[in-house]
């Protein structure tokens, strides 16, 4: 009981995030956007941590703005395939990427070869926030 009661906290406090996110921009200059549909690219394979909660967003988004929100798993290099190909698509605001700050500040300082750079990208929201720690043994 206590998870599921943690679970949707953690939903509704990212909802209202995005909720708020979205109030608090100027739209003047967005009156005609999106003019088709969005596509949302996950980095990671279908059915994991991110996949999921990015499903659970953009299920709401589609409701907000009206237009259809569709979510493309592009996984490999991790996570450097699917930033790839939305570092190289059409600037106009369709194409968002939905991953975690590593597949694009990390991987191009750690692996070298990648042809994106963070300033390809231009962040909109943060709505999930994952607690992690390193333990060892104490001796």
């Amino acid at each position: 009981m206590r998870t599921k009661k943690i679970i949707l906290s953690v939903l509704a406090a990212m909802f209202f995030g995005v909720i708020g996110l979205l109030f608090s921009f100027d739209f003047s200059f967005a009156v005609n956007y999106p003019t088709k549909p969005i596509q949302v690219v996950v980095p990671y394979a279908p059915g994991g941590g991110s996949d999921l909660v990015i499903r659970i967003v953009t299920e709401r988004l589609k409701e907000f703005i009206g237009q259809p929100v569709v979510v493309v798993n592009k996984p490999g290099g991790g996570a450097v395939l699917g930033a790839f190909f939305v570092a190289k698509a059409k600037p106009d605001g369709h194409t968002l990427l939905g991953c975690t700050q590593s597949s694009v500040i990390l991987s191009p300082i750690t692996k070298g070869d990648i042809e994106y750079k963070p300033e390809d990208f231009e962040p909109i929201c943060h709505f999930q926030r994952k607690e992690r720690c390193t333990l060892e043994d104490a001796e």
